[in-house]
């Protein structure tokens, strides 16, 4: 049973404000017409369309005062889905707060350079396994490099695919620990607790030096799209900034 204290309407101007599902309903055929898009990607547009709007069931809402009822349609419940992850959102950060440590922390954010974006889009997982791998190998060893701080940092990262105006832009940012444990159990504060874990150049250019290593390794994973099919050879003049 659902109080509802008053039947008032929304705001004529909320009411009227576009949300992503009706331009997904009103866009989506057109832009799916002209763009190729991953299965996943498909059933999330579908989800967004179609919330709350019938396709995923109805409920109803009964005053317990008047015995008033509304008809309410079921949401999609999908992740992506604006209307719908309010919820799930504030699980996940309640969990993530009970995960915390009784210490400070620190925010870094490893980024891949725009002209990755291509390849980005071709080979999903591989590159956004190699940068998460190549980024926690990178927080791990300044930690353990005893001139940085000699001891295991804590963290937890977080990809990003696009950018706050939704652009692409890969970047994963990290939560990490002001400080670590030492191999005998004692915990070690950072040389600069209160502005930076560790200095941003030096992390930049171990990262760098990493990720490409890594791509190296895994060149023989990865798929070009036409226009960047001389990337598939190493050897390539027009390859050589992908493979220095």
């Amino acid at each position: 049973m659902t109080t509802l204290c008053s039947h008032t309407q929304l705001p004529e101007k909320l009411q009227s404000s576009p949300n992503l599902g009706d331009i997904f309903r009103k866009h989506g055929n057109q832009f799916r017409s002209v763009h190729r898009l991953h299965p996943r990607q498909h059933k999330v547009m579908y989800d967004i369309e179609h919330c709350r709007c019938g396709e995923f069931g109805t409920h109803w809402e009964v005053c317990d005062t008047c015995s008033h009822m509304e008809k309410g349609y079921n949401s999609c419940r999908n992740r992506h889905c604006p209307g719908c992850n309010h919820i799930a959102q504030k699980r996940w950060v309640d969990a993530r707060i009970n995960d915390l440590l009784p210490v400070s922390y620190h925010h870094c954010v490893f980024t891949l350079p725009h002209e990755f974006n291509p390849i980005c889009q071709y080979n999903r997982r591989v590159m956004y396994d190699l940068l998460f791998e190549k980024s926690s190998e990178t927080l791990l060893d300044f930690g353990h490099n005893p001139k940085r701080l000699g001891a295991t940092i804590g963290f937890y990262g977080l990809l990003h695919t696009w950018g706050g105006k939704m652009w692409q832009h890969p970047h994963v940012h990290f939560i990490t620990t002001a400080g670590g444990i030492a191999p005998d159990g004692h915990w070690v504060e950072p040389k600069y607790h209160s502005s930076f874990l560790f200095p941003v150049t030096a992390l930049s250019n171990v990262f760098r030096a990493k990720f490409l290593e890594g791509l190296k390794e895994i060149h023989h994973k990865l798929k070009f799209p036409d226009n960047l099919s001389f990337l598939a050879d190493p050897q390539h003049p027009s390859a050589q900034w992908l493979y220095p």
